[in-house]
């Protein structure tokens, strides 16, 4: 669900009670009991670069911290970071779990408007992870995911790479084990392969995980083709 705030940006220093007023009638009806929600707040990238930017800091953000920090020192996304804070309390008002949040600028229709996004998380565990939570600081969300997804596909480049390796290039074996349609392009098994088993946000504990059902597959896979396979060896 999404809720447009107009006649406003990421300085207004009222923005907390502007999502509030929007909500209270709008809200309720649409929440669900025992159900985790991911949530957004959406503001117009050219904010970025604005001249207001240090004199809110001054204003509103500095008196909440321990130490003050010179203009040099200063980075736009400890404003951002308040903002989040601000309207994460208002959300937590209607007593909802909220594991995952970002704040990101993006190319909105105009500067004087903010989106608010609040999507259910699908089978999320909420006795296991009730505890965690994700917060998100993006200026300009579009290079920020850019430059991540650059990171994630060195990072399982080289595992991606081994499981090649392993399966001695076999093309048909690998679109099985990544579960699409028969490919003999290696990028698309690549993108498959990071899609299910790579994550930005994985814990070690998560990722791991990944990798012994990765390797459960591959050995299910090789059993019914009669080939042999040590997933000791073959790591």
């Amino acid at each position: 669900m999404k809720f447009i705030l107009e006649d406003t940006d990421i300085y207004d220093p009222d923005i907390a009670e502007k999502v509030q007023e929007i909500l209270k009638t709008e809200l309720p009806d649409m929440l669900e009991q025992e159900v985790a929600y991911r949530f957004a707040v959406i503001y117009h990238v050219n904010l970025n670069y604005d001249e207001r930017e240090f004199s809110f800091y001054e204003k509103y953000v500095e008196p909440t911290q321990s130490h003050s920090r010179k203009k040099e020192e200063y980075t736009i996304s400890e404003v951002l970071s308040y903002q989040l804070k601000k309207i994460e309390q208002v959300l937590l008002e209607y007593k909802i779990l909220l594991p995952e949040g970002k704040i990101a600028g993006r190319v909105l229709e105009k500067e004087t408007m903010i989106e608010l996004e609040l999507e259910k998380i699908p089978e999320y565990d909420l006795k296991e992870k009730r505890e965690f939570k994700v917060r998100s600081i993006m200026g300009d969300e579009e290079k920020t995911w850019a430059k991540a997804t650059e990171v994630v596909n060195h990072f399982y480049n080289g595992q991606f790479s081994r499981l090649v390796q392993a399966t001695n290039d076999d093309r048909e074996l690998l679109s099985e084990i990544m579960g699409i349609k028969q490919t003999e392009d290696l990028g698309i098994l690549f993108q498959a392969y990071v899609k299910l088993y790579g994550s930005l946000f994985d814990t070690k504990e998560e990722h791991q995980k990944k990798i012994i059902k990765m390797k459960k597959r591959v050995q299910e896979i090789c059993k019914e083709r009669g080939i042999e396979w040590d997933s000791n060896e073959k790591k």
